[in-house]
């Protein structure tokens, strides 16, 4: 189970690195099934770990085959959710204005039931609205990074260089034998 924890702390960090240093509300990954032994006890053990550092991770498609692990800041999370243009953007797919977990189980449902892939999942991973927007209405973007860019090109290249800079953080951290609690 050890050699797991290392696996599934390696994969927070490629994939979710931002978040668990606070400069993104959210980041997600999917896994296989049988990716691991017991996916859901390896999620709970970092819940735990992760959540007094205001981190939360949630699966999402947890009954399909490939499942969405979704590593969050709850708190900003939750205000970013409940900024006006937000519910007005997501009322247009039927989500509730709040809790967070009535957010979340109609995002499971969508993406259980959409015939493509939901895209306003962006706006739960904290991509800007007018980008994730773009994105919807199929717009030409100016370039490709964490997500597609619309606008403020130059601000989203520092961010992204911000973002790879995490992951590379925490990676040469996890090389050197430290946990992701202790990286945090």
């Amino acid at each position: 189970m050890i050699q797991e924890e290392a696996r599934f702390e390696q994969m927070l960090a490629i994939y979710c690195a931002p978040v668990l240093k606070k400069y993104k509300v959210a980041n997600m990954f999917h896994l296989d099934h049988d990716a691991f032994t017991d996916i859901q006890h390896l999620t709970r053990l970092y819940q735990q770990k992760l959540n007094d550092k205001g981190i939360s991770i949630k699966l999402l498609q947890s009954d399909l085959h490939r499942m969405t692990i979704f590593v969050y800041q709850k708190n900003r999370l939750s205000l970013w959710l409940k900024k006006k243009e937000i519910q007005q953007f997501l009322a247009d797919f039927h989500y509730p204005k709040e809790p967070l977990s009535k957010l979340f189980a109609h995002l499971d449902d969508r993406l259980h039931h959409c015939p493509v892939y939901p895209h306003e999942i962006g706006i739960f991973l904290g991509y800007p609205l007018s980008d994730v927007r773009s994105f919807c209405q199929r717009k030409p973007c100016l370039f490709r990074g964490y997500w597609n860019v619309y606008q403020y090109p130059q601000a989203a290249k520092r961010l992204f260089q911000l973002y790879d800079d995490c992951t590379h953080e925490l990676l040469s951290g996890l090389c050197h034998g430290y946990s992701i609690e202790q990286l945090i």
